[in-house]
């Protein structure tokens, strides 16, 4: 069993000279499928499920026609049908199901790294439905369970505008001009989250951190530094977090009651669950996720 306390600091990562810079890849094994959810042990789970003190529970995901229009060009609302067979009978089927639509959870297919490529080094090219290689099912059997605690997004992008505050022509533009509230890129936010051993980041956001990132970003890759060219994904953090930690992202959880709760009872922890759907090789999957207080 790996000594979650004495793995290296994220100073030491960056220091790495035997895998990237501020990854901790090999550090949980070399065919490690499931990255910093190495935390949630059984003796760490046991004491989360002491954070039940009243029995309250809050589903933390978004109803699934509140995201109208979309919020990203290449991801579109799903399609929702009913059938019978007959008169008492009802079934039904959905079309163009984007698991990463609305409330989700980012799997470690989800983003690599432009210099280093993906967690733990897997080879993109095996990343196929139906293959193993980070594939959501190894996140689905877990499970993931863990103390939640609710923190203040810190350092929000200046200039950014909050999807939910937009007057609707404001959000109808958001899909082809981005712009979402976040935690500014910088090393020292990925630092706290290694070094409190987080297992698992969500926030009620379009992408966790500021977008599209500021020019200040340190996780311009090698080549956009010495050339200049952007594009979609140029400087995001999420190079950090997903590829080189192994961090599972959520994005646009439904957060709203859970910190009115906290905040009236001045206790910030719960009980967390998240369950995404097992299917084999996903990149992402709504987060289905509970905090039970």
């Amino acid at each position: 069993m790996i000594d979650h306390d004495a793995l290296p600091s994220y100073a030491e990562l960056l220091r790495r000279t035997d895998a990237p810079p501020g990854s901790t890849w090999q550090l949980f094994g070399r065919d490690d499928q499931i990255g910093t959810l190495n935390f949630l042990s059984p003796d760490r789970v046991a004491a989360a499920a002491r954070e039940v003190r009243r029995g309250q529970a809050y589903s933390l995901d978004l109803r699934s026609d509140v995201i109208a229009p979309s919020l990203a060009p290449t991801r579109q609302p799903l399609q929702h049908h009913i059938f019978q067979r007959n008169e008492f009978h009802r079934d039904e089927w959905l079309d163009r199901v984007y698991t990463q639509y609305g409330s989700q959870l980012d799997g470690l297919r989800h983003i690599g790294h432009p210099d280093y490529g993906f967690y733990n080094g897997n080879d993109p090219a095996l990343f196929l439905p139906g293959t193993e290689p980070l594939g959501i099912h190894h996140l689905s059997a877990l499970p993931i369970v863990g103390r939640g605690v609710a923190t203040s997004s810190c350092s929000a992008s200046a200039g950014s505008t909050t999807t939910a505050a937009s007057p609707l022509p404001r959000r109808a533009r958001l899909v082809s001009d981005q712009r979402h509230t976040g935690v500014l890129q910088s090393h020292e936010a990925v630092a706290w989250l290694w070094d409190h051993r987080i297992s698992l980041a969500a926030a009620d956001n379009f992408a966790f951190e500021s977008w599209p990132p500021h020019e200040g970003s340190p996780f311009f890759s090698a080549e956009e530094r010495a050339n200049g060219t952007r594009g979609p994904h140029s400087g995001i953090m999420h190079r950090a977090l997903i590829p080189l930690l192994g961090l599972p992202l959520g994005e646009l959880w439904d957060l709203d009651a859970l910190a009115t709760d906290c905040a009236e009872e001045g206790r910030y922890t719960c009980l967390l669950t998240v369950a995404p759907l097992p299917v084999v090789g996903g990149v992402g999957s709504p987060a289905n996720a509970i905090a039970l207080r």
